[in-house]
């Protein structure tokens, strides 16, 4: 399940189905060799800049997962 939203990722985990949101689509994307770190990191960036929400702690997690073998 795709979802981003805090009450639809609640729900998912009481269901027991797997969640992943549009940073860890992005990060499983980069781990396929689908997408380059820089294009990883301007993807974010391009998501913020139109309102998408995203922490800055998950941006910090996001980055140190990239630079992981």
């Amino acid at each position: 399940m795709l979802v981003d939203e805090r009450l639809g990722r609640r729900i998912a985990h009481v269901l027991q189905l797997p969640v992943k949101g549009t940073v860890g689509i992005l990060l499983a994307a980069f781990r396929a060799a689908l997408l380059t770190k820089i294009e990883a990191l301007e993807a974010i960036g391009q998501l913020r800049e139109h309102g998408f929400r995203i922490s800055p702690a998950v941006v910090v997690w996001f980055e140190q997962e990239l630079e992981q073998p």
